[in-house]
This record gives structure tokens, C-alpha cells and sequence, in this order.
């Protein structure tokens, strides 16, 4: 292992040994909780963030679309990102190394360069971060002014870095005002289903679920989702926030979020799996026969 991937892996097997011992330490109080979450609310969460999965590599092909002009196919982008987003799911920091070298491996003569293509995460980054702050308006109705500002912001903050900065291309998409507006209600989509599987968690496990409540929590994980924090973001998000509730609702609604990720991203993985081994398929019986093409 490089030396500079030591430290983010160590500060992962600590976390993780943390909450580890948190959940001994607290377990009759977080398996109580977990006992009363029902299985449709697992599944509802599965399912939304399995939405979320396969919006945010939608926003990814627009993004790389916005660099150069060129609509990679869906197979790829998908296919690339379901792998990603395994890697993802053990260390966040993963996901845009291996997400980029997939893709590079299967469409080398159709992707953009690798500067352009790790830039390509940035925008949908920026405009995920935009519906975030607009989504804690509900929290503090102030934050919705500079929610707009960014909004706003965006596309001449974009026209300036590329004029001024050739390997800034992979901010494009925020130029193009059509490519803009799509990866914006991506955006605003993918927020609204996130929203939805934490209010769907936090009601599961009887914790408060107002819109301000959701809010925050949806905040605190997207901040300790930039920590290489691996499976304990979630559960360290909820005890951030919840703690005061019990701390054994708010460990369990953690370990009910970093649970339902996985499901999706193993759900998301097979079902791209399967769909390219059907098309895979198909090409194949459709296929000409030797004498049928020598004719």
C-alpha cells in the first residue's frame, strides 16, 4: 500500500474500532431499537439510496458530456460507477480513483483525460452542496439566501476558471446552461430522496423527524461523508446530532443508515451487472453466424 494511503485507512480502522465499541458498550439499548425498525423501512431506504446511485452517475455522464461535447453511453459511465461505489462503501475516498481508472479501462479511446475527468466530480459536488444548503433553510431560513447566491454563482465562476485555465475543462458542464440545468435538478432529486431515506430512518427508529430535524442530519453526513471515516460516517453523524435523544436510537439509526448504503450499493452493483450481461447477451445470439457472414 502507498504510504500516502496509510494514514486515511488507519483513521478508517479507528473509527470503525470506535463505533465498535460503542455498540458493545450501549448494545441492549441499540438492539431495542433496531428490534422495533421495521423490514419495509430497510427496504425503503435500500431503495432510495439506490436512486441516489444511479442519479449521481447520471450526473456524472452529463458532467463528462459538458467537457468536450461527448455523451459517453450509459453502460460504461453505470458500469464504472458500480464498481466505484463499492470501493466507496469501505473508504469514500476511493470511489473517484477507481470510478476513473474503470473507465479509462473500457472506453480509453472515448473518455476525457484524468484531470479533466477527476475535475468532472466537482460540479456535481457543488451543485449537491447548493440543494444541501437550501435543504437546512428549513433549519435556519437565512441559509436560503446564500443558497441562491451559489446557485447563481455557478456558471460565471465556471466561465472564468476555464477561460483562464485550460485544465479546468472538466467544469464545463457549469457553462453549458442546458448541461447546467439538468445536472442542477439532478441535483435537487438526488437531495430530496436523501432527505427521504433519513426522514424514513429517523421515524423507523422513533427519533424526531421534523424537516429541521432531517436537515441537520442529512448535513452532518454529508460533512463526515468527506472524512475517511468508511462505514462509522454515518452512525458518527447520528450520535452528532441525536445523541441527546438516546444514544442507543441514535446508534441504531446510524447502523440502519451505513446498513441500507451497502444494500444499495450491492443492489445498484447487481442490477448493473445484470443489465450489461443481458445486452452482452443479446449481441451475442444476435450475432451472425460464421457462414451466414462469409456469404
Amino acid at each position: 500500500m502507498r504510504r500516502d494511503r496509510l494514514g486515511p485507512a488507519a483513521f478508517t480502522v479507528a473509527a470503525v474500532a470506535v463505533l465498535a465499541a460503542v455498540v458493545v458498550w450501549r448494545a441492549p439499548e441499540v438492539g431495542r431499537a433496531l428490534e422495533v425498525v421495521p423490514l419495509g423501512a430497510v427496504l425503503a431506504a435500500v431503495a432510495l439510496h439506490a436512486l441516489t446511485l444511479g442519479l449521481r452517475s447520471e450526473g456524472w455522464r452529463v458532467a463528462i458530456a459538458g467537457i468536450d461535447g461527448r455523451v459517453l453511453d450509459r453502460d460504461a459511465v453505470h458500469g464504472a460507477n458500480a464498481g466505484a461505489f463499492g470501493a466507496g462503501a469501505i473508504q469514500s475516498h476511493f470511489t473517484l480513483p477507481v470510478r476513473i481508472a474503470l473507465l479509462r479501462r473500457w472506453r480509453s479511446e472515448h473518455a476525457p483525460r484524468v484531470v479533466h475527468l477527476a475535475l468532472a466530480d466537482l460540479p456535481i459536488a457543488l451543485a449537491e452542496a447548493c440543494c444541501l444548503v437550501a435543504l437546512l433553510a428549513w433549519w435556519q431560513p437565512w441559509l436560503a439566501l446564500p443558497a441562491i447566491a451559489a446557485l447563481l454563482l455557478l456558471g460565471p465562476a465556471a466561465r472564468v476558471a476555464c477561460a483562464r485555465w485550460p485544465g479546468a475543462r472538466g467544469l464545463g458542464v457549469l457553462v453549458d446552461r442546458r448541461r447546467r440545468a439538468a445536472l442542477l435538478a439532478l441535483a435537487a432529486v438526488i437531495t430530496v430522496a436523501t432527505a427521504a431515506r433519513v426522514w424514513v430512518v429517523l421515524l423507523a427508529c422513533d427519533l424526531p423527524h421534523g424537516p429541521g430535524d432531517v436537515a441537520v442530519l442529512v448535513g452532518a453526513l454529508g460533512v463526515l461523508g468527506l472524512l475517511p471515516l468508511g462505514p462509522a460516517a454515518s452512525p458518527g453523524a447520528t450520535l452528532a446530532t441525536l445523541a441527546a435523544e438516546g444514544v442507543g436510537s441514535a446508534m441504531a439509526a446510524g447502523l440502519l443508515i451505513s446498513a441500507s448504503s451497502i444494500g444499495a450499493v450491492a443492489a445498484y452493483g447487481v442490477a448493473v451487472g445484470a443489465v450489461l450481461g443481458g445486452r452482452r447477451a443479446v449481441r451475442w445470439v444476435r450475432r451472425p453466424a460464421p457462414e451466414a457472414a462469409g456469404a
